[in-house]
């Protein structure tokens, strides 16, 4: 009497399984997560054309995007890589914000809507919505006015923040000790 033998009728499915397998777990085992605690200086990124005086600063995920006119506001705005670790950012694109008619557009302040797309901006009290298109690549951005928050200050607008829990604005204008919030159709809350 004979052992009987056991054949494996697909041997090339059950390889390509293992080695599918094996490649997700080193896939895993080899991404370079990083946990920090809130606060904590994780690299410092120098933007070359940043000025001094430059608040408006905003990310997407992939690319930082600041106001690039060497003022504390303007009409550029620099699309950069951020490097790997501390170092300069290196320039992807430049975006000159502009309205539907084809007006400059001055802005002090932005902030990234991943929700839309779009980053907020504001200066002089006006909020807008501006559209950067693809981020690669130099061209217009178009910003779209919102609404004007009427609180007062110099024109300068000192600080912007979407906030994603309720979709409102945080806007703080310039030398002004408050920070006023903001549905995004202009009311004041």
């Amino acid at each position: 009497m004979r052992a009987p033998t056991v054949v494996l009728a697909r041997p090339r499915v059950l390889l390509v399984a293992l080695l599918l397998v094996a490649g997700l777990v080193a896939v895993i085992f080899s991404m370079r997560l990083a946990f920090a605690a809130p606060g904590t200086l994780l690299a410092t990124v120098t933007l070359p054309s940043n000025s001094g005086c430059n608040v408006g600063i905003a990310f997407d995920g992939t690319y930082v995007m600041t106001i690039d006119d060497g003022a504390c506001y303007g009409q550029e705005i620099g699309i950069y890589t951020p490097p790997a670790g501390n170092g300069a950012a290196t320039l992807v694109a430049t975006k000159t914000v502009k309205d539907s008619l084809g007006n400059l557009v001055d802005i002090s302040v932005i902030d990234w809507d991943p929700s839309r797309g779009k980053l907020w901006a504001s200066y002089n009290g006006a909020v807008y919505l501006v559209d950067i298109g693809n981020p690669a690549v130099t061209a217009d951005a178009l910003a779209t006015f919102q609404f004007n928050t009427g609180v007062g200050g110099i024109a300068l607008t000192d600080g912007l923040a979407w906030d994603a829990s309720d979709d409102t604005l945080y806007v703080s204008p310039d030398v002004n000790l408050n920070v006023y919030q903001f549905s995004t159709a202009g009311v004041l809350l």
